[in-house]
């Protein structure tokens, strides 16, 4: 499936988000039309950086994920069932990892509004130093 040498992205959207206050868990609520986690998963897909994605979920939420129809993203894995913390989450993800996975990328499916550009920029520093993560620098007073 991978080459070694290749990246996987975890995509964690296990959480309920009740300090969001949906009825639905917060990776599945829509902006303009498409769930969070479905933008999440079409900017990995877009960077050409990520070899296999792998949706971490809620147990409960795999209606919810199959009434999305992502089968036509390249690289994109059978969800993980995640855990009741974020940690377990990833753990549970990266325990699926196939061993050939040199780096792994780990993306909150609610932070949703990734570019391309920047999954493309994280994995090359990535690769070049061992390790990278995005940021944003602030330009206003956070309150």
């Amino acid at each position: 499936m991978s080459a070694p040498g290749s990246v996987a992205a975890l995509v964690l959207g296990a959480g309920r988000g009740e300090r969001l206050g949906h009825a639905l868990p917060k990776a599945f609520v829509q902006i303009a039309e498409t769930t969070l986690i479905e933008h999440s998963i079409r900017a990995l897909a877009a960077s050409g950086s990520v070899d296999l994605i792998v949706p971490v979920l809620a147990a409960g939420d795999v209606a919810l994920w199959k009434a999305l129809d992502l089968e036509s993203i390249d690289g994109l894995a059978e969800p993980v069932e995640g855990g009741a913390e974020r940690q377990d989450s990833m753990q549970a993800g990266l325990e699926r990892l196939p061993e050939e996975i040199e780096f792994v990328a780990v993306h909150d499916a609610a932070r949703c509004l990734v570019a391309a550009e920047d999954i493309q920029a994280v994995v090359a520093a990535a690769r070049e130093t061992g390790a990278a993560i995005v940021g944003e620098q602030v330009r206003d007073t956070i309150k």
